[in-house]
């Protein structure tokens, strides 16, 4: 039944922060479900400093970064601005709220629209 649907991540790779821990225990199951949702490829940060490094050293590319916190602040860690205009950050409660109507068009996914 999963397989039949759409995967809202399909083909995309996924850098989770996901804490140490008792924390990223926690998130382990962001882990799966990133997976089940399609996605090519996931990594996992400890921290929001080495999920910079990752993304600095280039090595590879990232479309979506998941951080469970404020968006902004974190967009400004990663990316030294705040432009409104990075969708790559997902962050848990901090999220654009949808309109009315973009239901066919986006899927919410813990505060970023995506568009299928």
């Amino acid at each position: 039944m999963v397989d039949a649907r759409p995967k809202l991540l399909d083909g995309r790779s996924v850098l989770l922060v996901t804490g140490k821990g008792r924390i990223e225990e926690k998130r382990k199951v962001y882990v799966f479900l990133t997976r089940a949702l399609g996605a090519k490829r996931v990594a996992k940060a400890a921290n929001i400093e080495l999920a910079k490094n990752m993304l600095e050293e280039g090595q590879q590319d990232w479309d979506l970064v998941y951080v469970d916190g404020p968006e902004k602040q974190a967009e400004k860690f990663l990316f030294g601005t705040i432009n409104g205009e990075v969708d790559s950050i997902v962050a848990a409660g901090a999220g654009k709220k949808r309109k009315r109507g973009d239901e066919d068009e986006q899927s919410l996914i813990l505060g970023a629209l995506l568009e299928q």
